[in-house]
């Protein structure tokens, strides 16, 4: 028997995904979001997750295990998607980007947050965007988010890299007949409730409105602030056929919400306020979503008149005025809430099929 000295080819691995970013614990918006997609991804293939820590050493012991990855482990033809922290968490992460940079490896920036556009201009950022270069694709949640951005922070070339995403994408819901809501109209807001969610203008709005009108309101979400849960607390008291606090819900709870909500009011002063997935879910339940002027949000209410001044005087007409039309034709405005909602998820199905195949290459 003889025996053959042919030398078999070496088989090329097939290329990886590389994801960088916040992962709970803490759960975040971007920590939720990141564990969405991630999820979503993993059905093309495995997804190699680094998170960028928690703590102030966890986040240095993350940098310095990311960038030794990057360094040794990822070959040219992987994919790197990053989603970066935020505030001073950045600073670190330029270590990241620039190990990227070095090595020539094409990546995606995911922005979740408007404020870098709010602050502008942010040194970090610009540092971001004269690190990562062109080796640097950036996403964005709309497309008012990247022209921005790109207006202050990228070049020319960096912005016709650029692509957009918006968070409804990865959170479509399934849109059913919307519910029979009779009685007083009931407003209602869901958050975690701190000042710059806007709580304290909820709070003013209700006391104004109490008087003039037979609204009920019902508030979901945890508070900490002893202060402002005090001052709640004082107006379920007083008025606990009117007003209602439900705490923290989720589930089942959550939807009971949605169901009882005929406007919802989301008057956020948030600096990172960018596209706030309660709207999404307000409109898919059938509920007029009124808010503040931040973020994506003006690109996301059904039309610019909904968009709250935060000024007492003009968001109490503006309740009143939505409310006269919705007692006419409830079933109306769900209607076409629901309408808006399926818009919207469209419009979103659109851009992260395209990001998808940039990102996937075989989607």
């Amino acid at each position: 028997m003889t025996r053959s000295n042919a030398v078999l080819p070496k088989t090329t691995p097939p290329p990886q995904l590389w994801f960088i970013g916040p992962f709970p614990p803490p759960l975040s918006g971007q920590s939720h979001y990141n564990v969405t997609l991630r999820d979503r991804l993993q059905t093309s293939g495995p997804v190699i997750c680094l998170t960028t820590g928690e703590t102030i050493s966890g986040k240095i012991r993350a940098v310095i295990d990311n960038t030794w990855a990057i360094l040794t482990r990822v070959r040219h033809g992987d994919t790197v998607y990053t989603s970066a922290p935020g505030q001073m968490g950045l600073w670190l992460f330029l270590i990241v980007i620039g190990a990227l940079r070095l090595r020539g490896l094409t990546h995606f920036v995911h922005h979740h947050s408007f404020r870098s556009i709010n602050l502008a201009p942010m040194a970090s950022h610009r540092c971001l965007a004269l690190i990562g270069g062109a080796n640097s694709r950036h996403v964005f949640l709309s497309e008012n988010m990247r022209d921005r951005y790109a207006e202050t922070y990228l070049s020319p070339a960096q912005l016709q890299g650029t692509l957009v995403v918006p968070n409804a994408f990865l959170f479509a819901q399934e849109i059913t007949e919307p519910p029979q809501r009779d009685g007083p109209i009931t407003i209602g807001h869901l958050s975690v409730m701190t000042r710059e969610k806007g709580l304290d203008h909820i709070l003013c709005l209700i006391e104004r409105l109490l008087p003039e009108t037979d609204y009920r309101f019902v508030l979901g979400g945890p508070i900490h602030d002893k202060d402002l849960r005090t001052e709640l607390e004082a107006i379920v008291t007083a008025f606990p056929d009117r007003v209602e606090w439900l705490g923290p819900v989720q589930g089942s709870e959550k939807a009971d919400f949605y169901a009882r909500t005929d406007v919802f009011v989301l008057p956020s002063k948030l600096l990172d306020e960018a596209d706030p997935l309660v709207l999404l879910e307000a409109f898919s339940a059938g509920a007029v979503a009124l808010a503040a002027n931040r973020g994506c949000i003006p690109g996301r209410v059904m039309t610019r008149e909904h968009l709250l001044e935060m000024n007492p005087d003009a968001d109490v007409a503006l309740l009143k005025g939505i409310a006269s039309q919705i007692v006419v034709d409830r079933q109306g405005w769900a209607q076409r809430c629901q309408d808006h909602a399926k818009k919207l998820f469209a419009e979103a199905k659109e851009h992260g099929n395209h990001f998808l195949l940039e990102l996937l290459g075989d989607e």
